[in-house]
């Protein structure tokens, strides 16, 4: 009773923790003991029903890699599939709230996207939106929902960089926070140098959606994979959709533990020559696409 879920600590830990602090806190007689082992059947059950209900609705992408593409092929479809599975992946680990983040991915010269204001739960793959990456910037899109607000900026990531295959947009909380306070995510852990330099940027503040905003994040994306997007929320990019999804959560991650670190006293934040030596032992290091 009372019980708040929140779906990224569905866990057996997770579990245990509010087992043993509800019998804790009915500390029951013996002739009440009745009731405590209802409490617990009551507790197990209820998480039952969430994990089921996020099993039912998040598809871990290395799951469908290996079991839907025995050929080694990626279809389309496939393509789709995932990006759908990535946007609950994204909302159920807390990097974003309803439908305010966005996904795309490229398949051949082809841009498919994240429709604009539509649920995830009840996207389909053919709802997803696709737009043409071989020309100039498209006027147009096909699919029967029009793609999300902020596809300028996904598209020019794609065609701008090499390296980027895959795009995700997303406003965590951590993150957005420090897009408030106009503040870069400086080298306070070493796992900055995973998005490329010596910090994350905070890029200019224009109206979501706009052209003008789609060109500052290209600014603040310059020799980086991410960037915060000011008044907004962030920005992170791969060489597929497993490595941007990384990406947005080691960000976050980052985010929050700088926010700790503020909070406890002055952080003490990396050199140069600490990040170049990062750089060094990051070859191969976490997710790789491609």
């Amino acid at each position: 009773p009372g019980m708040a879920p929140s779906f990224p600590c569905v866990t057996p830990s997770g579990y245990q923790i509010r087992r043993r602090c509800c019998t804790s806190l009915l500390n029951l007689p013996p002739t009440l003991e009745i009731l405590n082992y209802f409490t617990n059947v009551y507790l197990y059950f209820s998480n039952v029903i969430l994990v089921i209900y996020v099993s039912g609705n998040r598809r871990v992408l290395p799951y469908v890699a290996s079991q839907e593409r025995e050929n080694g092929m990626t279809t389309e479809l496939d393509l789709r599939k995932d990006l759908i599975a990535a946007c609950l992946e994204m909302n159920a680990r807390g990097l974003n709230q309803g439908t305010s983040g966005n996904i795309s991915v490229q398949f051949e010269d082809r841009m498919l996207i994240s429709p604009s204001a539509t649920p995830y739960e009840k996207l389909k793959p053919e709802m997803i939106a696709s737009l043409d990456l071989a020309g100039e910037i498209p006027d147009r899109w096909d699919g029967p929902l029009k793609p999300s607000t902020e596809w300028r900026i996904h598209w020019y990531a794609m065609k701008q960089r090499d390296d980027v295959t895959a795009v995700v947009h997303a406003h965590p909380p951590y993150c957005t926070a420090f897009s408030i306070l106009r503040k870069p995510i400086p080298a306070c852990h070493y796992m900055i140098a995973a998005f490329g330099g010596m910090d994350v940027r905070v890029c200019n503040y224009h109206t979501f959606g706009s052209p003008e905003l789609a060109m500052y994040v290209m600014e603040a994306l310059e020799d980086r994979s991410a960037c915060l997007m000011a008044n907004h929320g962030m920005v992170a990019t791969g060489t597929g959709l497993e490595q941007a999804m990384w990406r947005a959560g080691e960000l976050e991650a980052i985010a929050q533990q700088y926010h700790l670190a503020m909070l406890l006293g002055d952080p003490h934040i990396l050199g140069k020559e600490e990040i170049d030596e990062t750089f060094k032992m990051f070859a191969g290091y976490g997710v790789q696409d491609g």
